[in-house]
């Protein structure tokens, strides 16, 4: 029987979109940030920010990817174990690195660009003690968590789970002992026969 582990197929389908819309957000906020526009900008000057901009949250997806896959792939003893989980903490330290630089960014551009809070909007809501400053660098930082907890949702797999009874495994372990013993006399015999040749032909040799 198999077991299905983590979340369902279309659920991790459709984490894997939110998780894409919200980078493309991102990449968006911190091409403009890095220069980018149409009207006054050189397209030269647009594709370097373009390919910075990619370059930062492809850099942070790929961190999260590849150490989400490390950690949560099957291991096999304990050397596996502990090298998969080393490589997997250097990708993660690039995803928080480029995660770093990104929240930097997105907060320029929340802010220079975009102010989504203003003092007066707070204090209208009831809020005059807070920061609009600080409300838009947590703005600037929803959509990077939301793809950082993406590093810890387990990958949908399959779990196979073994309902064979105890006298079913019996005899498939008879069944591959006489499988194993019948490949040794097999390779004997041949190792025999090979041994009989060769003291035919150096015998032949000699006489």
């Amino acid at each position: 029987m198999d077991e299905d582990v983590g979340p369902s197929r279309t659920m991790e389908i459709g984490l894997h979109v939110l998780v894409s819309a919200l980078l493309c957000v991102s990449i968006i906020g911190i091409t403009f940030v890095y220069g980018f526009n149409l009207e006054t900008g050189s397209w030269l000057d647009n594709i370097s920010a373009l390919v910075r901009a990619l370059g930062v949250d492809g850099g942070f997806f790929l961190g999260l990817y590849f150490s989400r896959r490390l950690w949560m792939r099957q291991k096999h003893g304990w050397w596996d174990g502990l090298t998969t989980t080393l490589f997997g903490l250097i990708w993660f330290a690039v995803a928080l690195l480029m995660a770093t630089l990104s929240w930097f960014s997105n907060t320029l551009f929340v802010a220079s660009f975009q102010a989504v809070i203003t003092q007066e909007l707070l204090a209208k809501a009831g809020f005059p003690s807070i920061s609009p400053q600080l409300v838009n660098k947590v703005i600037g930082a929803i959509p990077l968590v939301i793809v950082l907890l993406y590093s810890i949702v387990p990958r949908h797999t399959t779990a196979h789970v073994d309902t064979r009874t105890a006298e079913e495994i019996e005899e498939e372990a008879r069944r591959e002992a006489s499988r194993i013993r019948a490949q040794n006399l097999v390779a004997a015999a041949r190792a025999e026969g090979a041994g009989a040749r060769l003291r035919t032909i150096v015998g032949g040799r000699a006489g």
